[in-house]
């Protein structure tokens, strides 16, 4: 394979009839003496002069079916640090993590392969921006030296794609999001996102994309259709849950959501009291209730044997979707969540260029009402509206999320190689 072996510690039980093998890895001590280790698993290796416990070798000697009786050593690296004193080191040499993100890169492989059998245009669309989106409630990092921001989404450059011909188009690659609070098990500020569109399509699609992507990437890293936390598992082979966000609200939480939808301030905080929800008081804003309510009883119930598509948010929470045509009190918008965890946000997206730029300069309002940032107004999206959007539909994904759910972890950082510090603050 190479000067340095000819041998993976993987392949020795091949050998079976043993013979003469070179390897290349990590001497350790382990409880029965001394072992190399490679990225692949670990082999027992007889005692030798030149091996150091931490040295980085290459040893030439003899299969016997159990391990290696070492003839020669090659000291590749002597380390000057001992290794054992750095605990980031010892966590990325852990096996666990080394089998993760094995997993990780198998699943993503499956994702890859997912879109361009369904003829998606995989692109590109750069990390930094001029004209950010307008969330109320996200801070894009900016960079001081120039007038640009790290995007949050990929998504108004995808749809000037679809603007200018594209049909069907996705983007996987790293976004920063700030502004949504500290570290937590399930947020991490800079994060991995899969985001495609489809042009002549509406979310019916989104949701058969989302069905078979989870399906696949578990099939491909761990041979399981199911996502598992806490002890709980979803299945990924019988389709998903679909609830209305009403709905939801009433059978999860108890509240009767029709006040809210109709602009019943007082209305929608007598239904959250009836329904023993804490600290409703008259200056409670009622934005700001419904998302403790989503949060706190909604959310935590949802995907709990099957992934849950929650839709038709309210029209105030439309973003750049479309309100719906029969029912104009909500959007035409939905979540995804797998045991109780958000995974996807998905539109239906918003053509009309004047209604687009109405919303963003409410959302201007409420950032400076927030005070937040000014943000530029992204006039280039709006020119493409303005051209013509093509009726359309998108979803974003986050993909570290779902590859905690395949993998069964605990927290988003085992399935990072290098997570930020947990008091890091964005």
């Amino acid at each position: 394979m190479s000067a340095w072996r000819t041998h993976r510690t993987s392949q020795l039980a091949a050998l079976r009839g043993g013979g003469a093998v070179r390897l290349a890895g990590r001497v350790q001590r382990g409880a029965q003496g001394l072992e190399l280790v490679d990225a692949n698993g670990v082999c027992a290796v007889s005692a030798h002069a030149a091996l150091c416990v931490d040295d980085l070798v290459s040893v030439t000697g003899t299969w016997d079916g159990t391990g290696v009786v070492v003839a020669e050593v090659v000291v590749l690296a002597h380390p000057t640090r001992p290794v054992a004193e750095d605990p980031e080191h010892a966590r990325l040499a852990s096996p666990s993590l080394r089998t993760s993100l094995a997993q990780v890169a198998t699943a993503r492989a499956a994702l890859r392969r997912y879109f361009a059998e369904q003829d998606f245009v995989e692109v590109e669309t750069g990390t930094f921006t001029d004209e950010p989106g307008q969330e109320p409630y996200l801070e894009p990092l900016r960079l001081e030296r120039v007038a640009r921001y790290a995007i949050t989404s990929p998504e108004l450059r995808l749809k000037r794609l679809l603007s200018a011909g594209f049909e069907r188009v996705v983007e996987i690659g790293r976004v920063v999001r700030g502004g949504l609070g500290e570290r937590s098990e399930r947020h991490h500020p800079e994060f991995a996102l899969a985001e495609w569109y489809r042009a002549y399509e509406d979310d019916e699609a989104l949701i058969t994309d989302l069905e078979r992507v989870f399906e696949r990437c578990a099939r491909a890293a761990t041979g399981r259709a199911e996502f598992v936390r806490g002890g709980r598992v979803a299945r990924l082979d019988r389709g998903f849950e679909r609830i209305s966000v009403a709905a939801a609200f009433a059978l999860h939480a108890g509240v009767d959501l029709d006040p809210f939808l109709h602009g019943d301030v007082d209305g929608f905080k007598a239904s959250a009291r009836a329904a023993g929800v804490a600290e409703v008081h008259a200056d409670t804003d009622a934005e700001t209730l419904f998302f403790r309510i989503l949060l706190d009883r909604v959310e935590p119930r949802l995907g709990i044997e099957r992934p849950t598509i929650l839709h038709s948010y309210p029209a105030s929470m439309a973003a750049l979707a479309r309100l719906d045509p029969d029912d104009a009190r909500v959007a035409q918008r939905f979540e995804c969540y797998a045991l109780g965890v958000e995974l996807a946000n998905a539109f239906v997206e918003l053509t009309d260029p004047n209604e687009q730029r109405a919303r963003f300069e409410h959302e201007r309002i409420v950032r400076a009402q927030s005070g937040r940032e000014e943000l530029p107004l992204p006039r280039r999206f709006l020119a493409a509206l303005e051209r013509g959007l093509p009726p359309c539909a998108g979803v974003a994904l986050g993909l570290e999320r779902v590859w905690m759910l395949i993998l069964g972890k605990d927290r988003i950082d085992d399935v990072l190689a290098f997570p930020e510090p947990r008091d890091a603050v964005w």
